[in-house]
């Protein structure tokens, strides 16, 4: 379920930054951009968590 409102969020956020950037609008590339930053600070704690499991693991299995 996070996956799936993470990738809405991050689809939005480029949505607004496309029409932003046909505008010409700053304001609304910014709110495209902020959103972006927001869905990806949303995800790094599982995404780390995650990653330094599997380098656990990996590096476990050698030794």
């Amino acid at each position: 379920m996070l996956d799936i409102i993470t990738l809405i969020g991050i689809i939005i956020g480029i949505i607004i930054i496309k029409v932003a950037s046909k505008k010409q609008n700053k304001i609304l590339k910014n709110i495209g951009i902020f959103v972006i930053l927001i869905c990806l600070i949303y995800v790094i704690p599982s995404f780390l968590k995650g990653f330094v499991e599997g380098v656990v693991k990996v590096i476990c299995k050698t030794y």
